[in-house]
């Protein structure tokens, strides 16, 4: 699993313009259930619900309200989860270890591309 893009800036779209794609780069399927995102600059933490991920498939998970299907999730934020100056974000699975992170300095362009 990986961080494939983390968009900061909601460019007016309020809180579902910021969004996390997350992959699957794995050859097996992976189940999410109590996997973390965590937005390190204000300590925003988003744990997963039971969501199993094909190979190569991709998820994301929108700031603001929204129902659960598909390859969409929902943080329910009550405002914008990220710092558009600089932020990190850290995934963990579900016994806590550090998986991925991906991070930016600066407004830049609205959105970061964060595979490695």
């Amino acid at each position: 699993m990986r961080f494939s893009q983390i968009r900061y800036e909601s460019s007016g779209k309020g809180l579902n313009g910021e969004y996390v794609k997350l992959t699957n780069g794995h050859t097996y399927p992976v189940d999410l259930r109590s996997w973390s995102l965590t937005e390190t600059y204000s300590g925003h933490r988003y744990v997963f619900p039971d969501k199993w991920l094909a190979p190569g498939a991709s998820v994301w998970l929108y700031s603001g309200r929204g129902r659960n299907g598909g390859a969409n999730l929902y943080w329910n934020a009550a405002g914008y989860v990220w710092h558009n100056p600089g932020d990190l974000a850290v995934l963990r699975n579900g016994r806590s270890t550090r998986v991925d992170s991906c991070g930016w300095q600066g407004l830049g362009r609205g959105f970061t591309n964060c595979l490695n």
